[in-house]
């Protein structure tokens, strides 16, 4: 029993070294061979399946992610992983039952909260998808991502003060977002300024004079560049 820890324990550090290295083919094998010794190994059926999944093979991914579940059924990463690959899958029903498995578990799990809110709102439950946006920016304030995705979905209802106030904070967080940036400019073009209150006007204006220096000072380094 020791020599076959010893074994696996040397074998899945190698196996962890190549897959670092980008050596699948030999990571692959050295977990297999792990799991010949012992079928249960549960890092190694964690890895294989990250592996899996980062190599595009859902279908084995999710087979490893499966038995790792039956060992660690509370695992609120496991249960997210397992969304991902069955959205990638195609598989919206069980993408969807996941991620809310996922953040059921933990609630605090940001990247599940977003995954779900993404596949909400891709299957049309927009107002669902808002509500587990607003839980990420109240347990990660600065998580851009949530702001500019809530910003999307008022848009999308015709909310557009709040959608302004949320492309403003996702600009607070990071100026030259670009995404940011360039959605909150088609809104913009998508408006009558007529219908805009004054309160978002000056924040509208201080966007463009950003803009405008932003585009002074990208002419000003090519200047010096081409003398």
């Amino acid at each position: 029993m020791k020599l076959d820890e010893t074994i696996i324990k040397e074998k899945l550090s190698l196996a962890f070294h190549n897959q670092k290295k980008k050596n699948l083919r030999i990571a692959e094998k050295l977990y297999l061979e792990i799991l010949d010794i012992n079928p249960n190994h549960y890092e190694t059926i964690c890895n294989l399946g990250l592996m899996f999944a980062k190599s595009k093979k859902f279908k084995s991914a999710s087979e490893m992610f499966l038995k790792a579940l039956n060992i660690n059924p509370q695992n609120a990463s496991l249960n997210n992983n397992l969304g991902n690959i069955y959205f990638e899958m195609g598989n919206k029903e069980k993408a969807l039952s996941f991620f809310k498995k996922a953040v059921q578990i933990d609630n605090s799990f940001t990247d599940a909260h977003f995954n779900l809110s993404l596949l909400l709102r891709n299957i049309g439950y927009i107002d669902e998808a808002l509500k587990h946006l607003n839980i990420i920016i109240k347990i990660k304030p600065d998580d851009i991502r949530a702001h500019i995705n809530s910003a999307i979905i008022l848009q999308t209802k015709g909310e557009y003060k709040r959608s302004i106030q949320s492309f403003e904070n996702a600009l607070k967080i990071e100026p030259n977002n670009p995404t940011a940036v360039n959605l909150f400019v088609e809104l913009i073009k998508s408006l009558k300024l007529v219908n805009v209150k004054e309160d978002n006007l000056k924040f509208i204006k201080n966007i463009f004079l950003f803009l405008l220096k932003k585009i002074i000072l990208i002419i000003m380094i090519y200047s010096i560049m081409l003398n």
